[in-house]
């Protein structure tokens, strides 16, 4: 798909984020949660241009404007390699907007590369890395009385 500013990308309308919707669409059967998805993919493609430099600043652009929300947990996802600077790159700007919130990773870049991204990268803004399915991990997490005590116990998070 090529922008009005010429640039192209390789972004197609039938990529949906079903990770995060069906982990959702489960916790809102079990617990009373609100919960907020920015699928940059209906982003970037809702746009004429793109007016960012790079992806963080595409994803620090789109936190901001739900910056007024304030999360206990914030959960990025992706599934394809390509993606995984994007991964990172959502994980920063969501402790730099959201400081206070517990911020986790999920989908097959953190369970495929958790080792990669703790022990080679020193990454420090993801709280948590979830390994497989996440529904029963995040609900066992938002149920939690003490979430870093879960978080630290469970064989579902590195």
């Amino acid at each position: 798909m090529t922008k009005a500013d010429g640039k192209a990308y390789n972004i197609p309308r039938t990529d949906l984020p079903l990770g995060p919707l069906s982990i959702s669409a489960y916790l809102k059967k079990f617990v009373d949660v609100e919960v907020k998805l920015i699928d940059f993919n209906a982003e970037v493609n809702a746009l004429d241009a793109v007016p960012f430099d790079n992806f963080e600043a595409l994803c620090r652009h789109f936190f901001m404007q739900a910056q007024d929300f304030m999360p206990d947990f914030v959960g990025v996802s992706s599934l394809f390699s390509p993606s995984f600077p994007n991964f990172m790159d959502c994980g920063r700007m969501a402790k730099e907007v959201w400081p206070d919130s517990l911020v986790v990773g999920g989908g097959n870049i953190p369970t495929n590369s958790y080792e990669q991204i703790y022990r080679d990268m020193g990454c420090t803004f993801f709280d948590a890395l979830c390994f497989g399915e996440g529904e029963k991990p995040m609900l066992h997490l938002l149920q939690a009385d003490d979430a870093e005590a879960y978080l630290a116990a469970s064989d579902s998070w590195i």
